[in-house]
């Protein structure tokens, strides 16, 4: 929720799987902060009652969207799938498709992403196979779908804030960024069940007014 002259507006509603498999913390593969997670498996559903921006500062529609984890890197993941896509293209559009790519690149290049971990997020109903995992091109292919013609829908999943002891809890910061802390209850792959403590940016505004 954000409280404006005491009203409550509702930003967003997440909706955390019941029981989250993951790898146990032995098993786990190396790198990433949350390197139990297994990628392309669905994290939670997330319902926007109104347009929320990602952590790339795009718009994302009031709607229903799944939200997927991946190790990702927004500056080598998505060129090296847009270089896939641009083999597959005939060779008319080719001049085009070069263009489009230098600018993508220069795009990338200024970004200001800096984390390693992400959801990507899809709309509900391009995204039904929920008990599937999905690779990164098939997460890449959906979430673009959210910003046709753009960069790919994601938020960003950060290390916990050790200062805040309560879960779920709100950590904002001077900028306006705001992450809630959460428990998940997990299943460990060898079926023991466990728990797990997750950060995810919800709220990151690009320019916040002085009444905001």
């Amino acid at each position: 929720m954000r409280t404006v002259n005491g009203i409550d507006i509702p930003l967003a509603e997440l909706w955390w799987v019941e029981s989250l498999a993951v790898h146990s913390s032995s098993e786990a593969p190396t790198g990433g902060e949350y390197r139990e997670l297994i990628p392309g498996k669905l994290l939670a559903v997330l319902y926007l009652p109104r347009a929320l921006e990602d952590v790339q500062n795009q718009k994302v529609p009031p709607g229903i969207y799944t939200l997927r984890y991946a190790q990702f890197d927004p500056q080598k993941d998505a060129l090296e799938s847009g270089e896939k896509e641009k083999d597959e293209k005939e060779k008319e559009g080719k001049e085009k498709e070069d263009k489009r790519e230098s600018e993508d690149k220069d795009d990338d290049k200024n970004s200001s992403l800096k984390y390693g971990d992400y959801v990507f997020l899809a709309r509900l109903d391009s995204d039904k196979r929920t008990g599937s995992s999905l690779k990164l091109s098939k997460m890449l292919e959906l979430s673009r779908q959210v910003f046709p013609g753009k960069k790919p829908a994601l938020l960003a999943v950060l290390p916990l804030n050790p200062a805040y002891k309560m879960f779920p809890y709100a950590v904002s910061d001077d900028q306006g960024h705001c992450a809630v802390q959460f428990k998940l209850s997990v299943q460990l792959v060898s079926g023991k069940k466990s728990e797990m403590r997750i950060s995810i940016l919800l709220v990151n505004p690009p320019n916040v007014s002085a009444e905001d």
